[in-house]
């Protein structure tokens, strides 16, 4: 008996636990990318990346366009810093608010009433990082994209130079062996 109510009461908290959760997220399963460069090869591959490690990890593709539909939601906007004019006034107020990045730097905003998210880079290469934080930020599972309801970021490098070695050599027992799309995702998880 001591048991059952024992179960009962941890099955009630997890439940509690649960609903708190959820209601700190915004659900972005059946989300749009709505990408606003049109030409930047960066860019765009950055969003391909989005889109690609999205499927991979929840089987969702998200569909991608270069058009604002204000009744489609939820929405990840990405765009350069001169791109937010197209944005809507919620989430171009949530952008202006985050202090200001220099070249390489990104902003990200969501705004959890109208299931938006914002992905602000100074330049082609801030938007890849940005895309990187929020992809690192998700929380994914199978059928599943989750993003915490306050995420707001503001980050710029604090040196012009950064870098990390990609030496492939038969010295370690790891990547010596790996295909070249085991390569490739080594090389997105970096």
């Amino acid at each position: 008996m001591h048991k059952t109510l024992k179960n009962i009461i941890l099955s009630g908290i997890f439940i509690l636990l649960s609903i708190i959760v959820k209601s700190q997220t915004v659900d972005l399963s059946n989300a749009t990318i709505i990408n606003f460069e049109k030409n930047d090869k960066v860019v765009l591959k950055a969003v391909s990346v989005l889109q690609e490690e999205v499927a991979k990890r929840t089987g969702i593709k998200l569909s991608v366009t270069n058009k604002l539909n204000k009744s489609a939601k939820p929405m990840i906007l990405v765009g350069l810093e001169g791109q937010t004019g197209n944005f809507t006034a919620g989430l171009q107020s949530s952008i202006s608010e985050l202090p200001p990045i220099k070249s390489e730097g990104y902003k990200i905003a969501v705004n959890s009433e109208t299931k938006m998210v914002a992905i602000v880079g100074a330049d082609a290469l801030g938007v890849l990082y940005g895309i990187g934080k929020l992809l690192r930020t998700m929380e994914m599972r199978k059928g599943q994209i989750l993003v915490p309801a306050d995420l707001r970021i503001s980050s710029s490098p604090a040196y012009p130079i950064r870098g990390h070695q990609l030496g492939y050599r038969p010295k370690t027992n790891s990547y010596d062996s790996w295909t070249p799309a085991q390569f490739d995702s080594y090389i997105r998880d970096l």
